[in-house]
């Protein structure tokens, strides 16, 4: 199912990864708002409500792992599913980026087809999520 107008964070230090990365998402009929290090996406996101996150893992200022971090210790930004999208294949970066909270990893070159599937898998999972958690506060608030 394809969640279409989602607002997608892109956070990479190179240009023309975000560039490309932000032609796929328009593409797919969502909103991309572009991040050229992790500091600047954590102002972003003070302001902007978004619906995904795609994460290089090495730039410069601060990293996609301490990205991760500070997603994960709060409680109004650990909801956003992230996707790394990283050069970095080695199993210890992959399972450290899962463990800190990332629900996917791709790795660069990545094929476009791929990048769909999953972001609109992330897309649908966090819609349920919203979905879940809407009905649990009216739930509460009737009883």
């Amino acid at each position: 199912m394809q969640s279409n107008n989602a607002s997608i964070l892109i956070v990479d230090d190179n240009p023309a990864v975000r560039n490309l990365l932000a032609a796929h998402m328009e593409r797919l009929g969502h909103t991309p708002t572009l991040a050229e290090n992790g500091r600047v996406a954590l102002d972003i996101l003070k302001t902007l409500r978004v619906d995904l996150i795609l994460l290089d893992i090495m730039m410069p200022v601060m990293n996609g792992y301490q990205v991760l971090e500070a997603l994960k210790t709060d409680s109004h930004l650990r909801h956003i599913p992230v996707i790394v999208i990283s050069a970095v294949e080695d199993m210890d970066s992959i399972v450290r980026c899962i463990n800190l909270g990332a629900q996917d990893y791709l790795t660069k070159p990545f094929q476009a087809l791929i990048l769909r599937a999953r972001v609109e898998a992330s897309l649908e999972r966090k819609r349920l999520h919203d979905e879940l958690a809407a009905a649990n506060r009216a739930k509460s608030e009737f009883v």
